[in-house]
């Protein structure tokens, strides 16, 4: 089974007080109905 992520468009009006800072985390996403887990980065955690 493959998993894609899309990452979500940049809005033009963003209104944060702060600047975002880029990271990544890699961990597992597990899916309990069907007793897997799949390697996962997160790249983009808002």
């Amino acid at each position: 089974m493959s998993m894609t992520a899309q990452k979500a468009p940049d809005l033009a009006s963003e209104q944060r007080a702060d600047q975002r800072l880029k990271l990544r985390l890699e961990g597992k996403l597990f899916l309990p109905a069907e007793e897997t887990a799949f390697d996962c980065i997160i790249l983009d955690l808002s």
